[in-house]
């Protein structure tokens, strides 16, 4: 027989600390920054968290300025807290919610973090990291990597991603940088790993791109744009640049492909699904379509673009971007 907990009397600095907790086991990747109250020092163990309701609309504090940590929540009060709570969502803050699945809202860049960097690694966990955190005055500095041809290997990330290495780079969802390209899919896959991420499905990638305007996107420039520069180029869910720029690796393996068909009247974007290789490595999709010039070509990006003919382990000039 199971046991009632009875909740008597619960103070508002326990209630912030096990809200942010309950977010913790949902969706690993919360969103800390300063506090909003005079009575909440920077010293509490609940500072963070507090924060996190502020900013998340789940109080607004007793008034006057105050958060009054002392004083008791009734059960009432702790319904409405939880019911909030739920409709979160759950996705980190680098992240946008399509169905089940959070997705990065960017084109993932790779960095290399030197072990020394504990905080910054945390930082880059939990979503929280931005492009000044990256390019902040560190010794010794983090690398932005996946910008040439080679660059992910000499790092020890070959594009096995096996050799025990591939430990200390990692997929960052930022605005206003280059996106990574030149890896192959094991090098990705690792990078979204390091940050307790993973590629997205097929399904995933395209339930986050649906709605995004073709029109609206780099398909034609002939190069990489800083990611989520392209203002019109968003998702229902928004998710920028699910659709030319770079396209990216999904997780899925498919017999590798040996040519390309045709949509039919659905769409005039990529379908390099046809025929398939009776020997050597399977094929890795690929999704979205690039920019011309720049990895794709002119009239072939889309939100159905879809190309399996590649091996998970050759790098390309593909992209990516991670799914929790």
């Amino acid at each position: 027989m199971g046991q009632l907990i009875r909740v008597r009397r619960l103070s508002a600095a326990l209630l912030a600390f096990f809200t942010l907790f309950a977010v913790a086991l949902l969706a690993p990747g919360v969103a800390l920054a300063n506090h909003q109250f005079s009575d909440v020092p920077t010293s509490a163990f609940y500072h963070d968290f507090v924060d996190f309701m502020v900013r998340n609309g789940l109080t607004s504090g007793c008034g006057s300025g105050l958060f009054c940590p002392g004083s008791a929540v009734t059960r009432g009060q702790l319904a409405v807290f939880f019911e909030k709570l739920a409709l979160l969502g759950g996705c980190s803050p680098d992240m946008v919610k399509a169905g089940p699945t959070c997705i990065d809202k960017y084109e993932a860049s790779v960095w290399y973090v030197p072990t020394a960097l504990s905080s910054l690694m945390q930082q880059i966990k939990l979503g929280t990291a931005t492009a000044e955190d990256l390019l902040a005055d560190w010794e010794p500095a983090p690398i932005q990597l996946g910008l040439q041809s080679g660059d992910l290997a000499s790092f020890g990330c070959p594009v096995s991603g096996n050799d025990a290495g591939c430990k200390d780079i990692y997929a960052v969802s930022i605005p206003g940088v280059q996106p990574a390209r030149y890896l192959s899919w094991f090098q990705a896959a690792a990078a979204a790993r390091n940050v307790g991420k993973r590629l997205p499905t097929n399904a995933e990638w395209q339930a986050a791109a649906l709605g995004t305007p073709q029109g609206s996107c780099n398909t034609s420039s002939g190069n990489v744009a800083p990611t989520g520069s392209t203002a019109g180029c968003v998702s229902h869910v928004g998710a920028f640049d699910m659709v030319g720029n770079l396209a990216e690796w999904v997780a899925d393996w498919v017999p590798r492909s040996t040519g390309c068909g045709t949509w039919g009247s659905l769409t005039d974007n990529t379908q390099c699904l046809a025929g398939a290789a009776t020997s050597g490595p399977p094929g890795a999709l690929i999704r979205g379509g690039g920019s011309e010039g720049s990895g794709g070509s002119s009239g072939t990006a889309g939100v159905f673009a879809v190309d399996g003919r590649n091996s998970p382990g050759i790098p390309l000039f593909v992209g990516f971007r991670a799914a929790r």
